[in-house]
């Protein structure tokens, strides 16, 4: 229609620049609102949770690996893997729906370990590079917490509780001496970001 109205040549060019024009539009619009296919995100999986009476004693785990963490990386607080991991522990532990909760909030524990192996090497150029990753694994251990009482006016401590009066700032929670060790042991779940969802 273009070419028998204004040309072959003119048409063409009219067509040229609406249909690059269109391309710009919904480009711009995809680049800021549009993610594509999202998929199920990277998470840590809890395969079990063990309690026991040493931290260093996790040989009663049905998973081969988290038998013995003297070859495992202790993670520092602050640290990416921790966090991530210390997220999905809390759920495992506290979570209404989990079957393994042992506690009612993460204020009655406090972490105590933290440990990971397998993976890529993030300082690696080829730890980007697509294609199979080796199975990663993470261990968060924790302890109950030391209870802290408030007090009223006119209360005194009992013998052996931490107290503080009403209003004062509780003191950093710390673990019960020679508490049982609960350890939560996780597999990284890579995940299928930008694959098609299953049908």
């Amino acid at each position: 229609m273009l070419a028998t109205d204004v040309g072959s040549r003119l048409g063409f060019l009219i067509a040229a620049a609406a249909f690059w024009g269109w391309m710009a539009i919904m480009g711009a619009a995809w680049w800021v609102y549009g993610i594509g296919l999202e998929g199920a995100p990277p998470a840590w999986v809890v395969e079990e949770v063990l309690t026991g009476t040493e931290a260093s004693d996790t040989s009663a785990a049905r998973l081969p690996e988290a038998r013995d963490l003297s070859d495992w990386r202790v993670l520092p607080e602050g640290d990416v893997i921790r966090g991530e991991a210390q997220t999905a522990a809390d759920e495992a532990l506290t979570g209404e729906e989990s079957t393994v909760a042992r506690f009612e909030s993460t204020s009655g524990y406090v972490t105590v370990d933290a440990f990971s192996v397998g993976g890529r090497d993030a300082s690696s150029p080829l730890s980007r590079v697509p294609g199979p990753s080796p199975a990663q694994y993470a261990v968060i251990q924790v302890q109950p917490a030391v209870e802290v009482v408030v007090l009223e006016e006119g209360q005194t401590c009992p013998a052996g509780g931490t107290c503080i009066n009403f209003g004062e700032t509780p003191p950093k929670a710390e673990p019960v001496e020679g508490a049982p060790v609960t350890s939560v042991i996780m597999v990284r779940d890579l995940g299928s970001a930008r694959l098609p969802p299953p049908s």
